[in-house]
């Protein structure tokens, strides 16, 4: 949460097996990346912090009661 500030979709994470303390810094490391960059991340799109990391992007509305349109990472 937070990213809406800055005109941004959220992030969800789908559900994972990584520790939550992984998954904090993995999404961290791409918030600050879309903040300071603004790339356009479409449905379909694949980001990782690596060039073998693969982590599918969807267009997905929130898991949440908000209803809101977010990026949601799954293959975390």
């Amino acid at each position: 949460m937070g990213l809406s500030a800055f005109g941004i979709q959220e992030l969800e994470i789908a559900p994972s097996l990584r520790e939550p303390h992984e998954l904090r810094e993995w999404t961290w490391d791409l918030a600050r990346n879309l903040i300071d960059r603004r790339p356009v991340l479409n449905d379909g799109d694949t980001v990782g912090r690596s060039a073998h990391e693969r982590v599918l992007v969807r267009h997905a509305r929130s898991m949440d009661k908000r209803n809101a349109q977010v990026y949601r990472l799954e293959g975390l």
